[in-house]
């Protein structure tokens, strides 16, 4: 077809377009094969929650981390002290050379037939091949040591349980500072948006006569203190991130932002855990404590008691036994039974009722002081409460202040003096705000961790927190 045929330039005009959308469909075929565009699924975990904290901190933290590998110490520990109850199995041997392999001496037995003895060493009592199996039948010291294992291993759950709460409580500062520093940041930005603002205006009316030059100079200084206060505050939210990055278990934060939405800990109807406070893991723990320093008693009065076991085994002698047996199998009973031990065992099971004692002490004295700190602390809680709507007053007010300010300042009724003031005390009262607003949070977030309860309360379902 030539050139200049008049259909040609919209033929190659119409291929263009259907080339142009072949090429589209392709490209979206393989975005879709592909999954969501990388944009999209970084923006979809973005923004960091503080139930994903707690839950990062408890798989990869530290302290979790030392807390668990812990538990399992204790709990292959107590498995260990539970072999008593099995069977023990053995083979031994000492089967090799010696130089006195030959020498053998000629003896008349009894019946008066003459044999012949080996002289030397070698396996004279243990042959070259040993197999011995021995069972404990009675030993209630070992046993009770046993069962003092196993509520060992009990004790490092409920630590690891303890040091969760602990981590819980870290993160959960943590978070509330880094979204303190957040706050105060932004803060900081809209105050300098206005201050510019301000001081645009203060050297305008300064052209117009309205206002002295230091007054305007008081402006630009008030000026060059929030700049200063903005970069403080970038460093002091980048080192918030990085703290709580570094209890997530995280070398640089893998979030862009974090959630706002406190409302696990933000409840109106806070209710004081005092009627759960023995289900606190400290609590349990003593409890378990007490427990196994009752054991140590049983287990101290219990070597006043014999110990029994049964053992059997075959034993080879191996070659140049001459007229010895070559082989023997033995089957045979342990028997022992203290009957003196200058006194030891009394002192001893005088030691472990001390020790009983002792710690009942510290479980009812733990549980007191947990009580005590709980109503503190809810005392604390209901003037933080005060005291944040009080400031939140004290900020309306103050905003108040400056629009009234600005009109005065607008009807040539102000002066700029006291528009600055007002800025500053709106500004105050402002930042006090934010740190107020948050203090019930961390709060009632001590209260449920004193209780045992503050793990799961971050963690559970919305529907049931």
């Amino acid at each position: 077809r030539r050139l200049d045929h008049p259909h040609a330039p919209c033929t190659r005009s119409r291929r263009s377009r259907q080339h142009l959308a072949a090429t589209a469909a392709v490209a979206l075929t393989v975005a879709l094969c592909i999954g969501e565009p990388a944009p999209l699924r970084a923006a979809a975990a973005a923004t960091l929650t503080l139930t994903e904290a707690v839950e990062r901190a408890l798989a990869a933290g530290a302290t979790a981390r030392l807390a668990r590998l812990e538990r399992e110490r204790a709990a292959a520990a107590a498995a260990a002290a539970a072999s008593i109850y099995w069977p023990r199995a053995d083979v031994s041997s000492q089967a090799g050379y010696t130089n006195r392999l030959d020498e053998r001496i000629e003896a008349v037995d009894a019946d008066g037939n003459v044999r012949e003895y080996g002289l030397g060493s070698l396996a004279s009592n243990e042959g070259w091949f040993n197999f011995v199996v021995s069972q404990v039948v009675f030993d209630l010291a070992r046993w009770k040591q046993a069962e003092s294992a196993q509520l060992e291993a009990e004790v490092a759950a409920l630590r690891e349980t303890h040091e969760q709460e602990s981590a819980s409580f870290a993160v959960l500062e943590a978070y509330v500072e880094a979204l303190r520093a957040r706050n105060l940041l932004e803060r900081q930005r809209e105050r300098l948006a206005r201050i510019e603002a301000f001081d645009a205006r203060a050297g305008a009316l300064l052209e117009a006569g309205r206002c002295l030059a230091g007054e305007r100079s008081e402006v630009g200084l008030y000026l060059e203190e929030a700049r200063l206060e903005l970069r403080a505050r970038e460093a002091r939210a980048a080192s918030a991130r990085s703290a709580l990055a570094l209890l997530l278990g995280e070398e640089t934060p893998a979030w862009d932002a974090i959630d706002a939405d406190l409302s696990r800990l933000d409840q109106g109807d806070f209710s004081l855990p005092l009627d759960r406070i023995d289900a606190a893991p400290e609590l349990r723990l003593l409890a378990v404590r007490r427990e196994i320093e009752r054991l140590n008693v049983d287990a101290a009065r219990a070597g006043r008691y014999p110990v029994v076991a049964l053992g059997g085994g075959y034993t080879n002698y191996g070659a140049y036994r001459y007229d010895n047996f070559v082989d023997e199998l033995r089957i045979g009973i342990d028997f022992q039974m203290p009957l003196f031990e200058g006194f030891r065992r009394s002192h001893e099971i005088a030691g472990a009722q001390k020790a009983l004692a002792a710690a009942d002490v510290r479980f009812e004295s733990l549980r007191r002081a947990k009580r005590v700190r709980i109503e503190t602390l809810a005392a604390g809680l209901d003037g933080a409460e005060r005291a944040a709507a009080l400031l939140q007053e004290r900020e309306r007010l103050g905003a108040e202040r400056v629009r009234l300010a600005t009109v005065a300042l607008d009807s040539q009724h102000g002066s700029v003096p006291v528009a600055l003031a007002a800025q500053r005390e709106s500004d105050a009262s402002g930042d006090a705000g934010v740190a107020a607003r948050l203090q019930p949070v961390l709060l009632r977030g001590e209260i449920l961790r004193e209780a045992g309860q503050l793990t799961r309360t971050l963690r559970e379902p919305a529907g049931d927190a």
